[in-house]
């Protein structure tokens, strides 16, 4: 994968800190604002629904990732079944105590006559301690650890099925830790023990309200938490809260027998009442402190393919990191931004989309140095009444255009009446003239009607023009 850099200024509200993918989010927003509603309800529209970018691909909103998210975890719940968890390790186990049975026949053959009969009585304890072996993996571990092989690839083979358990019950506490923390091998249990000790105190300090010593801490057992160790306390209560979570969602959904056989089995493994204790303190410090109603979850497998130890944790890695996704795109309607881990699950998951579309809408709420939300508020808002201006702009115009032209219609109307009215006007002028010089300067009668001027010749319209004014 080609590393991304980046470069970080301080907003001065100068820069474009959402890159032109942006854009299309910001004209869908105030394409809704201009159809009617506020800022908040078409922004949640935006988030919940998704939207298309400029080359007309579909970006998923909230809603369909989650939808999608949920289908992922039906998937996973409908193929596995966790009746079995421990059938390799059972396997195992009968291999070796197999082994073991023939190493001691084999012994008793090879043995000299002088020391058979001492040996018989060895071999016969031994073949009665196999045989009472509880049937369950916790009980039948618990039981070989005190046990002393006459058998020296049984022994061997023991040693190997208890190194790889320690690595995996380990593994789900510590992840991420040294190998030191991963092995848990005896020469280091006693700092190993001591670093558990601190970290306890550390988190009843927290729930106490007093303040944790957290870089006393890590100036001493910071050399556990290999290359990458975590910053603040908090940074380091979340990674423990996820990887225990793994253990306790797998406790829960397993039935109440193999829950107890998986108990047994972590107490046989550790093999340190010690460590113990310290990590069920820790396991119920952490459950106190987190926001959650308990650290795992119960998850209802009812598929047919059973699944072995290891890979049920992993399968519970999986389980629980798609509710943290869900949960965070929950959050993503307040405003909580994904982390670059979570960014490159979801992308794993639900594909290049899903993580561009989560990434550009959780832009929309950045951080302190960053635009705030209000600051994008007043950008769509600002887009919205601009667009809101030009349509009345372009509704008065075509008014406007319409008002000049009615305007010219009437000035053209009545410009042609008024020249008709001026070229009668001035007919009833020539006319009258010519009868003054036909009478030979004689003065018409009164009540002469030939004297009287003729309305015939003027308009109706002009004549009452005066009355309806």
């Amino acid at each position: 994968m080609v590393a991304r850099s980046n470069r970080y200024e301080r907003w001065d509200g100068s820069q474009e800190p959402f890159g032109r993918d942006a854009e299309d989010l910001f004209d869908r927003l105030a394409e809704d604002l201009f159809q009617g509603g506020d800022f908040d309800y078409a922004l949640h529209r935006l988030m919940s629904r998704g939207w298309r970018d400029r080359q007309g691909r579909k970006l998923p909103g909230f809603e369909e990732m989650l939808e999608r998210l949920r289908q992922k975890r039906l998937q996973q719940l409908k193929r596995y079944n966790l009746n079995d968890v421990f059938s390799n390790i059972r396997e195992r186990l009968s291999d070796i105590v197999r082994r073991e049975r023939q190493g001691i026949n084999e012994r008793l053959e090879q043995a000299p006559d002088s020391a058979k009969r001492v040996l018989q009585k060895i071999a016969k304890k031994k073949q009665e301690e196999l045989d009472r072996l509880p049937e369950d993996v916790g009980g039948a571990i618990r039981q070989l650890n005190d046990y002393e092989f006459m058998d020296e690839g049984a022994s061997q083979a023991f040693q190997q099925l208890m190194e790889e358990l320690k690595q995996q019950v380990s593994q789900t506490y510590f992840k991420n830790m040294t190998r030191t923390m991963q092995q848990l091998q005896p020469e280091h249990l006693g700092e190993i023990k001591e670093m558990m000790k601190a970290l306890n105190q550390m988190l009843r300090d927290r729930m106490e309200g007093k303040a944790p010593k957290f870089e006393q801490f890590m100036e001493r057992f910071g050399h556990f938490f290999g290359p990458n160790p975590p910053k603040t306390l908090d940074e380091l209560i979340q990674h423990l809260e996820r990887q225990m979570a793994q253990m306790e969602s797998l406790m829960q959904s397993l039935s109440p027998e193999m829950r107890q056989e998986m108990q047994d089995l972590i107490a046989s493994t550790l093999n340190d009442p010690e460590l113990q204790d310290l990590m069920a303190e820790l396991a119920a410090q952490l459950e106190l402190l987190s926001p959650r109603p308990g650290l795992g979850s119960r998850y209802a497998f009812y598929g047919s393919e059973s699944l072995p130890l290891q890979e049920a944790l992993s399968l519970m890695e999986r389980l629980q990191g798609i509710e943290d996704l869900e949960s965070a795109l929950r959050e993503g309607y307040q405003g909580r931004q994904l982390t670059p881990e979570q960014s490159a699950q979801l992308q794993q998951l639900l594909g290049s989309d899903a993580r561009q579309a989560a990434d550009q809408m959780s832009e929309l709420a950045a951080p302190s140095n960053t635009p705030t939300l209000g600051e994008v508020r007043d950008k769509i808002e600002q887009r919205y009444s601009v667009a809101l201006g030009q349509a009345e702009l372009a509704q008065d115009s075509v008014a406007g255009r319409k008002l000049e032209v009615q305007r010219a219609t009437v000035d053209l109307k009545g410009s042609a009446r008024l020249q008709e009215i001026r070229a009668a006007l001035d007919a009833e002028k020539g006319g009258g003239q010519n009868a003054v010089e036909g009478s030979s300067g004689s003065t018409p009668a009164i009540g002469s009607q030939s004297a009287q001027p003729s309305n015939s010749a003027i308009p109706d319209d002009v004549t009452k023009a005066p009355e309806q004014a």
